[in-house]
């Protein structure tokens, strides 16, 4: 046991000795991923500011009732939240529409509203998108059709029957008045559609928003593409180092687990003094998740960290196996960045796994930055995901396996040269 103590605090040395490099380098690193994901996040339709669902009118807006509607489905409706409604010709309707700037348009046609008024419905709106529009733009369609069918026809029914009504009881004085309350019941009830749109946040990741999502997304990523940073310790001529240590009587075993305990305390470290920076900003610009809202940010911060340690373990373990597979400097580069990019994107570090087909769901969720994000995101919304983390410590022992596996062919082949 003391010679392979002696082994580690050889490469805890090695690594620390020209450490400073490194941690610049992570902290620089760290803050580009950082930024990246602040735009992407904000830039996202289903963050910030939505984008509106564009549908225009063409019509005459000079005539009252057609303008008082029109007002109030932009300013006063439900539906505001989704759709912007846009005033148009049918030029310009036509123009935005092939430009793909419109989602819809509704051409009221002329005449319209004076046959309404006079009970006449043989004039029909048309609605005009795209060839193959679906999701909420088929939901708008079928919400203008209902509100054109029912709510338009049945007032208008209505009325002239309380006209009728009025008219055989010889109410002529009060006939104005009946249907001026008439129109406005029929008004509120129109604004009174709570049910067509309701505004939800709806959890990315176990319980954690879209922000708490990003930011285990961007530690992930840090982690995963950390073995750039690190590339001159295992490659290059620091790569013969094991036929030295083997002639010294080292096992690949004892080799590979001298290694990986000496990077990881490396990384840990590296993660330890992002998470001090980062918490020191976190106080000054008051920046605060909604999973901290009832443990604060202290609180929060320190499990994340501790996550964060956890998932640390698996990612050393795979950066050791990947250098194991390559020696030459330029090789571990491609290969550290293809596997860190392949498996970041596929296990959900760019896009939710909702993003993509289902296929592609249960392939990223069962990947090592898979479940690390699922294990992450669990802690983040306070509690613990033990499936996700006896997968991350299995592909601990997995990597940690192949890499000792490799290290015995390569110790081989070098006997038999």
């Amino acid at each position: 046991m003391s010679r392979f103590f002696r082994l580690f605090r050889c490469h805890l040395k090695r690594f620390f000795l020209h450490s400073s490099g490194v941690f610049a380098f992570s902290i620089l690193f760290f803050v580009i991923l950082a930024f990246i994901a602040s735009v992407f996040v904000k830039n996202m339709s289903f963050s910030g500011n939505r984008n509106r669902l564009k549908v225009g009118v063409v019509g005459d807006i000079s005539i009252p009732y057609f303008e008082a509607g029109l007002n109030t489905l932009k300013y006063l409706d439900s539906s505001n939240k989704i759709v912007e409604i846009m005033p148009l010709t049918l030029q310009d309707a036509k123009s935005l529409m092939r430009k793909g700037k419109l989602s819809a348009y509704i051409v009221i046609p002329e005449g319209f509203i004076e046959a309404v008024e006079v009970g006449d419905n043989d004039k029909k709106i048309v609605y005009v998108t795209s060839i193959g529009a679906q999701g909420i733009e088929s939901l708008f369609k079928e919400h203008i059709a209902d509100i054109v069918s029912n709510l338009l026809i049945n007032a208008q029914a209505g009325i002239f029957a309380m006209e009728n009504l009025a008219v055989n009881h010889r109410q002529y004085d009060r006939l104005n008045d009946y249907v001026y309350e008439m129109n406005l019941d029929y008004i509120k009830w129109t604004l009174d559609r709570k049910n067509f749109v309701r505004i939800e946040e709806v959890p990315v990741s176990n319980g954690v928003g879209i922000y708490g999502y990003y930011v285990c997304a961007v530690i992930c990523a840090f982690l995963i593409f950390f073995s750039i940073n690190s590339l001159w310790f295992f490659t290059g001529n620091n790569n013969d180092r094991f036929r030295f240590h083997f002639a010294k009587g080292f096992s690949a075993v004892q080799q590979i687990s001298a290694e990986y305990f000496s990077y990881f305390i490396l990384v840990a470290a590296c993660v330890g003094s992002i998470f001090i920076l980062s918490s020191i900003f976190v106080f000054f610009s008051h920046f605060e998740l909604a999973e901290w809202r009832y443990i604060g940010a202290v609180r929060g911060m320190s499990e994340l960290l501790i996550s964060s340690i956890v998932v640390c373990f698996m990612y050393c373990a795979l950066h050791i196996f990947l250098f194991e597979v390559v020696s030459q400097t330029v090789s571990a580069i491609l290969l550290q960045f293809l596997a860190g990019f392949s498996l970041s994107f596929i296990g959900g570090c760019f896009y939710p796994l909702d993003f993509f087909p289902e296929f592609v769901q249960k392939i990223g969720s069962a990947l090592p930055v898979g479940k690390s994000l699922v294990f992450m995101d669990s802690a983040l919304a306070g509690k613990i995901d033990f499936s996700s983390l006896i997968f991350c410590f299995a592909y601990t022992f997995l990597f940690r396996l192949l890499a000792v596996i490799l290290r015995k062919i390569n110790i081989k082949k070098e006997l038999a040269i």
